[in-house]
């Protein structure tokens, strides 16, 4: 496991090593009304637009490149909560959570040529490493009031969070023998919407989700003197999630 996998993982043990142990010793306070502990896998079908931007001068110019990838990331997503009704048939919940993800963008950037003032062509990747995040749900439960027992429970649901990335962009000229890459890490603020369903008994049940946010970063380089370029790289992700978890109600 490499060492920002690691940073993350005791990120999200410690999230639940503190919240987990405080919600098993509250009491629900009614039927239903009560601290969940959800564990999930999650699929994400990710577009990425990424631009690159080469600035020199003077007289002041810019060329530009881009290029599109789609493709799945994987994520698995813990989460302890508490749920309560806010009239018989009503429920809100509130949850913190944290994910792990594999799998990165990526890319090829074909470039405009090799000149001075041009986009060299080269690979680049956008990975998602973890996120921390905070959601809230407002759900209908049919069926007795105040209850969840044996029904289907559809929801909305609005999440925001801490996602940590990392940016790879690489260059090659081959007409001068150049090869090179840039690397920068960010921290972006995405938010997430969608709709679920939750179905099973009141102690375990199954919870589907669909979402989808947009986020973007951006880095860049060079542009301290007249002669040196100015290198601006920036990525523009939209993704589609669907999440498969299991739900528990912890607690007296």
């Amino acid at each position: 496991m490499s060492d920002r996998f690691a940073c993350s993982f005791v990120a999200v043990v410690a999230t639940m090593s503190v919240a987990v142990p405080f919600a098993i010793s509250s009491a629900p306070a009614a039927a239903e009304d009560g601290w969940t502990a959800r564990a999930a896998l999650q699929r994400s079908l990710s577009s990425v637009d990424y631009r690159k931007t080469v600035g020199v001068g003077p007289p002041a110019a810019a060329t530009v490149a881009g290029d599109r990838a789609r493709s799945p990331v994987d994520a698995l997503e813990a989460s302890v909560g508490y749920r309560f009704f806010a009239t018989p048939g009503i429920y809100l919940a509130a949850e913190l959570g944290g994910a792990l993800y594999s799998r990165d963008s990526a890319g090829f950037l074909r470039g405009t040529g090799y000149g001075e003032r041009d986009v060299w062509p080269g690979a680049w990747t956008l990975g998602k490493r973890f996120a921390l995040s905070l959601a809230a749900r407002l759900g209908y439960a049919p069926g007795p009031p105040g209850s969840l027992e044996d029904n289907v429970s559809p929801y909305l649901f609005a999440e925001t969070g801490r996602l940590r990335v990392d940016m790879d962009a690489k260059h090659v000229n081959p007409a001068r023998g150049i090869a090179g890459q840039r690397r920068a890490s960010d921290t972006v603020t995405p938010r997430r919407v969608g709709a679920g369903v939750e179905f099973g008994g009141a102690g375990g049940r199954f919870d589907l989700r669909l979402g989808y946010t947009a986020w973007e970063t951006a880095f860049g380089v060079g542009g301290g003197a007249l002669a040196d370029p100015r290198l601006d790289y920036r990525f523009e992700a939209r993704e589609w999630s669907l999440s498969v978890g299991w739900v528990i109600a912890i607690g007296d």
